[in-house]
């Protein structure tokens, strides 16, 4: 029986996670050589390896099994490179109802400090770039807010993908989607009770404290009355 031929890690991430990645982050520390071809950065999980759990029923992975885990998570545990598919297998828990169980600790953002290092002028800290996806619902608002520090080129992509992603699963976002792309008027689009934004902070600063002044402030044009709001903190 011939070998079954073996995917190309660039061509699985980009079909299954297509919407869901971001370029031009690379791995800040050195990867196994086995690992590398398989790293991604996800815009809601940080570094990532693409990796498939092991099968009872010892049948081979295929790309539909696959799921990126956070690359911290997977030299912890362990991995195996499947002899006849090449897929990297990794024994992570998973749950069929809330999926790979992560431990928050492994998650890896790139450093907000990078993406502003070296936009000082005259020794004042510039501005960074932060997004925030917004559902409307009674109280009050339920922002995510990223985790701030980006460019503005960044942070319009990040939300790129949360509307391309959100496009796949219902036509309501297509639109939205199709605007953003096009340059949405005031960097805030709207899509239901679903809005998507983004916005300056201070480079040093929490970016939560911005999301709450431009939170109150579409409050105030829309009801003359401050937000009423709750949030985790920056996604």
């Amino acid at each position: 029986m011939s070998r079954m031929s073996r995917p190309d890690p660039a061509d699985v991430i980009a079909r299954t996670l297509a919407g869901y990645t971001l370029p031009g982050h690379p791995y800040p520390g050195q990867l196994p050589d086995e690992l590398a071809p398989w790293h991604c950065y996800v815009v809601d999980s940080g570094h990532c390896i693409v990796v498939t759990l092991p099968k009872k029923n010892g049948k081979p992975p295929r790309e539909r099994d696959t799921v990126p885990a956070p690359v911290k998570a997977v030299l912890r545990t362990g991995w195996t490179i499947h002899n006849y598919t090449g897929y990297v297998v990794c024994d992570l828990p998973y749950d069929r109802d809330l999926g790979l169980l992560v431990d928050e600790a492994d998650t890896e953002w790139d450093s907000p400090a990078a993406a502003t290092e070296g936009s000082t002028t005259g020794g004042t800290t510039a501005a960074a770039w932060n997004f925030m996806q917004l559902e409307l619902t009674a109280p009050g608002a339920a922002p995510m807010i990223g985790q701030g520090g980006l460019t503005r080129e960044q942070a319009l992509a990040e939300v790129q993908s949360l509307l391309d992603r959100a496009a796949l699963s219902s036509p309501l976002f297509v639109q939205a989607a199709e605007t953003w792309r096009r340059g949405a008027v005031d960097d805030t689009v709207h899509a239901g009770p679903f809005i998507w934004a983004i916005y300056e902070h201070p480079a040093d600063e929490n970016p939560t404290f911005a999301a709450m002044a431009w939170l109150d402030d579409f409050s105030q044009r829309g009801t003359g009355a401050p937000a009423t709001w709750t949030t985790g903190g920056a996604d």
